[in-house]
């Protein structure tokens, strides 16, 4: 029989991995609206809050 057991290190780890992209997304999301807002192109911003969107989302779906 294998051990699953997880170290409770890598429990934190991974909880504030995850709090961490989501915190990056959030910025990005706000650079997003700002560049629309002040009228610029807003397709680096929306590329990388895309990027990041999909980082999230297999943590999400889980």
């Amino acid at each position: 029989m294998t051990d699953t057991s997880i170290d409770l290190k890598d429990f934190f780890s991974a909880a504030e991995a995850r709090t961490d992209r989501w915190r990056e997304l959030s910025a990005a999301g706000r650079s997003w609206d700002a560049a629309v807002s002040r009228g610029q192109s807003d397709d680096r911003v929306r590329a990388e809050a895309a990027r990041l969107l999909a980082d999230v989302a297999p943590l999400e779906e889980y």
